[in-house]
């Protein structure tokens, strides 16, 4: 059953204790069920990841052959070999030659790169011909990065007194034995940590060398470009990834690279976040496919230089030749995956203070997304792409902004009631900071919403028959066990911890609280929300059941272990049936419900001009007989589904018309005015309809008294 465009899955309860988490990090237990979430469940693990440590670094010697590469290196730069890089043309091979080209240069040596162009065909292969022209270059040493190579080619580098050493590459299973490979990714590398990207890989091996000549410069000159290329290269941000990326940020905000310091300055946002996506887009739209070798060199140029001037000013071309850059604010996708539902209590600062704590966000750290439901639209106003947002919970006023949710342009209304999923964030303005939900979806109970869904039909089409619901006879001394919950915030929360064990009916009056019960259900994705539901009556194969517009004398309550009153009864009468005909009685009503099922018996109950409406309907449009659907009727009175049934019965008690009704059609004949005028007003179907209303009146405050059975 769909009941919105988007799927919204919410995170399942592990079970795990957050609390203890939470006493001994000194966090909320919001943040440690965040933890949780993310698979950090115990204490060493959180530590880990809330402060990630550089120490914390795996050494980089672990390497399956790490010793031979900085063991060939050192060989090449103590006989002043020509040394050759061959990378790749993205972002995180472009960090990880010009982070080589960086080290190199710090020693005093020229290294020699070369990389591959699609305009002329080529692909990220060493092969013989890239071998020939390093060779005809007085090359000796090739380290090549992300790339492939084949065996014959590693054979023929080396009869012509070429070593390659390999990060990061694709490459057969054959190749030589003592053929100098460093990927995390190997069957045989045993390194515990095997998500590495190039830029994380050529790390290791400059690291390595370092420490082989007991230098420690390493982490503050090369990680500000390591943490662009991991981010670039979407491999998951945990683990090393994450120690490196994280430290990485801080350096590159204050890095003396004169290259990463104009494009900081292009891409300057109040978001550092977004600065970061930015300066990467731009390095990714350069070196997209068809680049020149040329402007290959330039950005390279770019990434070394060191005037801060001309590297501004190519930064500048640069990012005028580009397409304006349009940050998704959001992923486009059918299912959206939330971390944790918020309450009122749990949304503060502390807590945007420990989500930046879980900083950086990408693949496999994704941002945590919340959920909050029941919000009150206080104003909203759409500004070009932007969307902004004012809802009420309680005493709380919460502002939300949001991209890309044009559709809810000319559709919400002032004081209706939404759900929302979000990011929480800090604005300031004017020097004042305040709590900001960053929207991604919006979901809406305003019947207008659902007009073409197949769940609002049969909402009305089951409504009109609960006036035919017969007077109960109710025991007063076989009362069942009463448990009551009534104006609980998240009544919901119960639903969840009955439907896993035992049986349960649970009965619902109002499409507002249907919806809520089935949004419910369908975020936490454990129950066939299609073989639960069902209208009227109950499934007496099933153990679990939800019905709406329950016929209560034709449902067995008996049969159920526990019958679960979700909204207000419409009657005492009902509601007295249900309490002594039921084992385990569960109290789950809101007063909220009072102004839902007000709204439900309006729209099921008509008036005289409802009647009216109808009848010249079918007279003008039927003539003296003939077939129709209940549909075609709605649409040309504009009435719902439940009034023009309730409102055609009553015409043929007042026999006006005469219905033949099979399989949801409708074979009807006008019949002739009777010869006295009718009181349609005092047949006994329009008096039982109008006592329905009058009942509730009476009830509606009684049904929140202390003793409920005995008022």
């Amino acid at each position: 059953m769909k009941l919105h465009d988007k799927i919204w899955l919410l995170k399942k309860d592990v079970g795990i204790d957050a609390e203890e988490i939470s006493k001994k990090l000194g966090i909320s237990v919001t943040a440690s069920k965040l933890l949780i979430n993310r698979g950090i469940k115990t204490f060493e693990k959180a530590e880990r990841f809330l402060n990630p440590r550089l120490e914390d670094l795996y050494n980089p010697f672990i390497l399956e052959n790490m010793d031979k590469a900085v063991l060939r290196v050192k060989e090449a730069l103590e006989s002043e070999d020509e040394i050759w890089i061959y990378g790749k043309y993205d972002v995180d091979g472009i960090m990880s030659i010009s982070m080589l080209l960086f080290y190199f240069k710090s020693l005093g040596i020229n290294a020699n790169y070369y990389i591959p162009s699609d305009i002329f065909g080529e692909k990220h292969e060493i092969n013989s011909k890239i071998i020939n022209h390093i060779y005809s270059k007085k090359g000796s040493l090739i380290i090549g990065i992300d790339c492939t190579v084949q065996v014959e080619e590693i054979n023929y580098a080396k009869s012509l007194g070429i070593d390659i050493i390999l990060l990061d590459c694709d490459y057969e299973d054959n190749l030589p034995e003592d053929a100098i490979i460093i990927n995390t990714k190997t069957n045989y590398c045993n390194y515990k940590y095997d998500t590495l990207s190039s830029a994380g890989t050529t790390f290791k091996l400059i690291n390595a060398l370092d420490l082989s000549e007991n230098s420690k410069h390493t982490y503050n000159n090369y990680l500000d470009m390591v943490a662009l290329g991991t981010i670039a290269d979407k491999v998951l941000i945990i683990g090393e990834n994450r120690i490196l990326v994280k430290h990485g940020l801080q350096i590159l905000f204050k890095t003396d690279k004169f290259g990463l310091r104009a494009l900081l300055n292009i891409c300057k946002s109040e978001d550092e976040e977004i600065t970061v996506k930015k300066l990467i887009f731009i390095l990714e739209q350069k070196l997209s496919k068809n680049i020149l070798t040329d402007e290959i060199f330039l950005l390279i140029n770019l990434l070394l230089s060191d005037d801060y001037n001309k590297a501004y000013k190519q930064v500048e071309k640069l990012y005028s030749n580009i397409e304006r850059f349009e940050l998704e604010k959001y992923n486009i996708k059918k299912c959206i995956d939330i971390d944790l539902e918020l309450s009122v209590k749990e949304v503060n600062f502390e807590l945007i203070e420990e989500i930046e704590k879980f900083k950086p966000f990408g693949p496999g750290n994704p941002k945590p997304i919340f959920l909050y439901r029941n919000l009150i639209v206080e104003n909203f106003v759409f500004t070009g792409d932007n969307f902004k947002l004012i809802v009420q919970d309680e005493s709380r006023i919460f502002d939300c902004i949001g991209h890309n949710l044009k559709k809810f342009i000319d559709k919400l209304n002032k004081k209706e009631k939404v759900d929302i999923v979000f990011y929480l964030e800090k604005k300031r303005f004017k020097g004042v900071e305040t709590i900001q939900f960053n929207l991604h979806d919006l979901r809406r109970y305003d019947l207008s919403e659902y007009k073409n869904r197949e769940i609002l039909n049969q909402f009305y089409t089951s409504l009109s028959n609960i006036v035919y619901d017969i007077k109960f006879y109710i025991d007063k001394n076989q009362l069942g066990r009463i448990f009551d919950y009534r104006n609980i915030k998240n009544r919901h929360y119960l639903i969840d911890k009955k439907l896993s064990k035992g049986s349960n009916l649970i009965l619902v009056n109002t499409f507002n609280a249907l919806l809520e019960l089935l949004f419910y259900l369908s975020d936490i994705g454990r129950y066939d929300i299609d073989d639960l539901l069902s209208f009227n009556f109950a499934n007496d194969n099933l153990s679990n059941n939800i019905v709406v517009n329950p016929i209560l004398n034709k449902i067995d309550l008996k049969k159920f272990e526990n019958v679960i009153i979700y909204d207000i009864p419409l009657n005492r009468e009902r509601f007295e049936y249900i309490l002594c005909c039921g084992k385990n009685i569960y109290l789950l009503y809101n007063q909220f419900d009072i102004a839902s099922t007000k709204k439900m018996l309006y729209n099921l109950i008509p008036d005289r001009s409802d009647l009216v409406k109808v009848y010249k309907c079918l007279k003008k449009v039927l003539g003296k007989s003939s077939e129709l659907l209940f549909n075609d009727i709605h649409k040309e009175t504009q009435l719902n589904l439940s009034k023009v049934k309730l409102c055609m019965d009553i015409l043929e008690r007042a026999g006006l018309i005469k219905i033949y009704e099979c399989n949801n059609k409708v074979n009807l004949e006008i019949l002739p005015p009777p010869s006295e005028k009718i009181d349609i007003e005092s047949t006994d179907l329009y008096k039982r309809a109008y006592d329905l209303k009058e009942k509730f009146e009476k009830y509606k405050n009684i049904a929140f008294a202390n003793n409920v059975l005995k008022t």
